[in-house]
């Protein structure tokens, strides 16, 4: 199926600059009515349902990601004990009265924590006898209300506020699979403020890596989670919904905690519905993996995009972002186009 080409009011300077930089054959086209049944996409919106299928992934599984190591970060912490109380507790995991410290302790006591680089993370845990639940790690059985207050991550530039769940199914030698809910779970980040509402399946791994360093895995699963998109200084507001989601983030720290790589992989569905385009389904899958850059974004890697009956590809070099369209889906290249890295993400929303 071909995209469509209808004629068009002129551009502002901005945006013919930018499709300018597409190739001099590229079409401008202004879209119009609903394709979120798979009708075609226009010339002038494939960029920008590119750069929303870059973004809201990323940004949505970071950010669960982030939230349950910030978790984790927290429990291990030593002071999480319990907020300014020591506690004695026996073998039965009944807690006793200690000097200074509360008659009696039980699982609806909040504990709270400064996160890594400011702000706040409190939880009340429940499912398991007090002694477990004050071991300091994710066992089964156990479940987390966690709330995150101006937390700034250990994931760089990744800063929380909101609530999410966490349901410990198992917990062994190899990891973890955790039944997590995020209600109103806002991230924000070099893009703007995204809020997430849904249930994802999280199964965690961790090992040391060559040298004495950490390799963490997350795979996320979703059927189902809105998520909502403030960008560009807030100016722009938009809504997705990540369907059939199967991704999986890995991180890499060498022997001194500091980062090394981030990378993303995975497929899902994302429907995205903002005023600047037509309501649209895009089927995406990562090419390979995505490498993360010190500034949150993706620079390496690629993905394709599937709607309308047309793919388009999106690779990344060093500063830039290539666009290669497909018309058809047949396996040729009708179209292929470049932008500046940070012109493309300007995109997204």
């Amino acid at each position: 199926m071909s995209l469509l080409l209808p004629t068009c009011p002129a551009l502002p300077p901005l945006r013919r600059l930018t499709l300018a930089a597409a190739a001099a054959a590229f079409v401008a086209g202004c879209g119009g009515g609903t394709q979120d049944e798979g009708g075609p996409v226009s010339s002038d919106n494939a960029q920008g349902y590119a750069a929303d299928a870059a973004t809201m992934p990323v940004t949505a599984s970071t950010a669960v990601a982030a939230a349950t190591l910030t978790l984790q970060a927290a429990l291990a912490d030593s002071a999480a004990s319990l907020d300014s109380a020591v506690a004695k507790v026996d073998t039965a995991g009944r807690a006793s009265a200690a000097p200074g410290g509360p008659q009696a302790l039980d699982t609806t006591t909040r504990r709270s924590l400064p996160c890594a680089n400011g702000g706040s993370v409190s939880w009340v845990a429940s499912g398991a006898p007090l002694a477990q639940l004050l071991n300091h790690q994710l066992d089964a059985g156990e479940t987390y209300d966690i709330t995150y207050t101006n937390c700034a991550t250990a994931i760089t530039g990744v800063v929380l506020n909101g609530n999410l769940r966490v349901a410990v199914n198992a917990a062994d030698a190899s990891g973890f699979d955790l039944a997590t809910t995020a209600t109103a779970l806002g991230s924000t980040t070099v893009q703007g403020r995204f809020t997430l509402d849904g249930a994802w399946r999280h199964q965690l791994s961790t090992r040391t890596t060559a040298g004495g360093g950490t390799e963490r895995i997350d795979r996320l699963a979703t059927t189902r989670t809105t998520l909502a998109a403030s960008t560009a200084g807030g100016a722009r507001q938009a809504s997705y919904e990540l369907r059939d989601m199967d991704w999986t983030v890995t991180d890499r720290w060498d022997s001194l905690g500091r980062p090394l790589s981030r990378a993303h992989d995975g497929t899902l569905t994302l429907f995205a519905s903002t005023p600047r385009r037509p309501s649209a389904t895009l089927s995406v899958a990562t090419i390979g993996t995505l490498v993360i850059g010190a500034d949150g974004l993706v620079d390496g890697g690629g993905f394709s995009i599937v709607a309308g009956g047309d793919k388009w590809s999106v690779t990344y070099g060093a500063t830039t972002v290539t666009i290669a369209l497909d018309l058809g889906n047949n396996g040729s290249t009708e179209r292929t186009w470049t932008l500046p890295r940070l012109v493309f993400y300007g995109e997204a929303g």
